[in-house]
Order: structure tokens, then C-alpha cells, then sequence
């Protein structure tokens, strides 16, 4: 497994400061959004590129410190835990804004942090001449935000925060180009279909807190899940195992983040967009929020063999799919679309045979090559 229950907890005490690392981009967002347009207008694109490079590459830095702090540590101890601050603490409900780094968000923060700077940098010479610049990486810096919220969140209230906040960003960017039909068709499905999993991870979310919470005391934080599997055992709802039939909703969820069948229609109209733009959101990062899901609650999924055995065949079905569409494209772009979803695919069938390092493994290559 990718990730086991964890006997110690390793608090950060101004180390790697986890919070710095989502928040950083965050900064970068709200200067471009707020005074982007003076910006631009005194100093040209490469002010608000400068601002929207230089924060993320940032983050880039403190991951790979992280990193290093994370790897000095013993195997059972590589945990950190930055407490943010209260959020919601209702009735039996206590979830914090809370990020942590576990050798699993290790990995994705740097393939986000890492890409996601290289992109941005990329995208000043992209840009070249777009009197909205500012919009554009106000846009691209809030989208890295979001995922490093998604990947860092030490529950599932905060991967879901995260969650949203890509498939929004997606939207932005993918229609950036708004005076064309085009593209603001194709960012509008991508919304759409993005909309109709995330209802499905919505109820799997649900479905694991009442349950918990009629056993005993209900809880999203991810440590505290991973020790409470037994209590799913005997739980059903409507003839089915709640296990089962929670973790098939969070699936639903990931069929539509990672363009799996049949929620998989967006992704190739999404190309429409500007190139960095699919660079970024649809070979690097936000497609494979999905896979990641999965490996963070691999302890769920590994407990519901039937839905272990619905991931592997969806995947399979989906990289066969999609590599046979791609062959009778003539767009290079619906080309690399339809890849993805294939080799996403080969990420989801890796998963459903309980192969996660693979298929972290596999997300990481995707991301390079991609």
C-alpha cells in the first residue's frame, strides 16, 4: 500500500511550514487578480508573469525541503501535520483546516509544484501579446492553489475544497479565450460532466460519516479513517455493503475528475483551450486528482473488492477505448486528449488490482512525458 495508518504523528513546528506551500500560489492569484491591470499597464506581461512564476517556484522549494525532512525521518514516522486553524466544529463533526505531508502528497506536490512552475514559465512566451495576462495567471496561479489543497488536505472536506477548486479553474481556463464559441462550449461541458461525478463524490463523502457516526463517532480526517475500517463490517444500505457502495460513489467522483468512462467526453473538447492550459490541467495535474483519490484511501477501497473490480475494468475498458479513438484522429491535440484518458485508464486499472505504487508510479511518468 501506498499509505498505512500511521503510529505517530509528527507535528511541524516552523519546519517545512506546510500552509506556505498552497498559500504561496494563492498570494500570487489574488496580487494579479486585484492589481494585475496596473501591473501590466506599468511593466508589461513580464510583471504579472514574474509574480505568477516566482510564487510557485516558491512552493517548488519548499516541497523538495519537505521532502527531505519527510525522508530523514524513520518509514513509520514520515508524517507532518500543520494545524491551520478550526473550521467546522458541529455537533459530533470537528474538521479542521489542516494540511499533511505523508510520503503520497510527497510525490504529487512536487509533480504539481515541480510541472506546474515549468508550465507557468512557459506560458509567458505562450501568451505572447494577450492584453489579459494578468487574468490568465491570476487564473493558472489559483488553479495550482486548488490542487495543492487537493493533494495536502488531511481530510476529505479539504480534498473536497480542493476538488472544486479545479474543476472552477478548469472552466476559466479552458473558456479563457471567451469571444470564441468554441471554447466556451468546451469549457462549459467540462463543468458540467465534472459537476455529475462530483455529486457522486459528494454522497460517498456522506455515506462514510453517517456510517462512522452511527458507530460510534463519525470522522473525514484520513488517519483517523484509516483506523476505523472495522467499524464499516456488517453496515449495509439497501442490500449492499455501505463500504461497498461509498467507496463506488467516490469512484464516480473519479470517473469524472479523470475522464474515465463514461464521464470521459469532456476531455478531448477541453483541448480546445490554450496549450498551457492543457498542459497543465489535462496531462499533469487536475486529470489525475482521481488516481490520487483513490491511493490516499486506498485502506477504503482495498476493504470493497467488488469495487476494487469495477476500478480495474472501467480502466481497462477506458485505455482501450480512448488509445482506439486516438487512432483515427487527425488533430494532434485530440491526439495527446485521447492518450491521456488511455493511460489514465492503465492508472485506474493498476489501482483496481491493488497495484497503487505502480499507479502512482505511472502517474508520475504521465506527467513528465505528457
Amino acid at each position: 500500500m501506498i499509505i498505512e495508518h500511521q503510529a505517530h504523528e509528527v507535528i511541524t513546528h516552523g519546519t517545512t511550514m506546510l500552509r506556505w506551500i498552497p498559500f504561496l500560489p494563492l498570494v500570487g492569484a489574488a496580487i494579479n487578480f486585484l492589481l494585475g491591470t496596473r501591473i501590466q499597464k506599468r511593466f508589461g506581461r513580464a510583471g504579472v508573469a514574474l509574480i505568477a512564476c516566482l510564487l510557485p517556484l516558491a512552493s517548488f522549494g519548499l516541497s523538495v525541503r519537505g521532502f527531505f525532512e519527510l525522508k530523514a525521518l524513520p518509514a513509520a514516522e514520515r508524517l507532518f501535520i500543520d494545524h491551520v486553524m478550526p473550521w467546522i466544529h458541529l455537533g459530533g463533526m470537528n474538521v479542521d483546516i489542516a494540511f499533511q505531508l505523508d510520503p503520497l502528497s510527497a510525490v504529487m506536490i512536487l509533480v504539481v509544484t515541480g510541472i506546474g512552475s515549468l508550465i507557468h514559465i512557459y506560458s509567458y512566451g505562450y501568451m505572447d501579446e494577450e492584453p489579459a495576462a494578468w487574468r490568465f495567471f491570476a487564473l493558472l496561479n489559483l488553479f495550482t492553489f486548488a490542487m495543492l489543497t487537493l493533494v495536502l488536505g488531511d481530510n476529505l472536506l479539504i480534498m473536497f475544497v480542493g476538488w472544486e477548486g479545479v474543476g472552477l479553474c478548469s472552466w476559466a481556463l479552458i473558456g479563457f479565450w471567451h469571444s470564441d464559441h468554441t471554447n466556451t462550449t468546451a469549457g462549459n461541458k467540462a463543468f458540467i460532466v465534472n459537476r455529475i461525478g462530483d455529486f457522486g463524490f459528494m454522497l460517498g463523502i456522506f455515506l462514510i460519516y453517517w456510517t462512522l457516526e452511527a458507530a460510534g463517532g463519525g470522522t473525514v480526517v484520513f488517519r483517523e479513517l484509516a483506523g476505523r475500517v472495522a467499524d464499516f463490517d456488517g453496515a449495509t444500505i439497501w442490500g449492499i455493503s455501505v463500504l461497498t457502495l461509498a467507496t463506488l460513489f467516490l469512484f464516480v467522483g473519479a470517473t469524472g475528475k479523470s475522464a474515465q468512462i463514461p464521464l470521459y467526453v469532456w476531455l478531448p473538447d477541453a483541448m480546445a483551450g490554450p496549450t498551457p492550459v492543457s498542459a497543465l490541467i489535462h496531462a499533469a495535474t487536475m486529470v489525475t486528482a482521481g488516481v490520487y483519490m483513490i491511493g490516499r484511501l486506498n485502506f477504503l477501497f482495498s476493504a470493497a473488492p467488488l469495487t476494487m473490480e469495477i476500478v480495474a475494468t472501467v480502466g481497462a475498458a477506458t485505455a482501450f477505448l480512448a488509445a482506439t479513438i486516438g487512432l483515427a484522429q487527425n488533430d494532434i491535440k485530440k491526439v495527446l486528449a485521447y492518450s491521456t484518458v488511455s493511460q489514465l485508464g492503465y492508472m485506474f486499472m493498476a489501482m483496481g488490482v491493488g497495484a497503487y505504487a505502480a499507479g502512482i508510479f505511472h502517474l508520475v511518468t504521465h506527467a513528465f512525458f505528457k
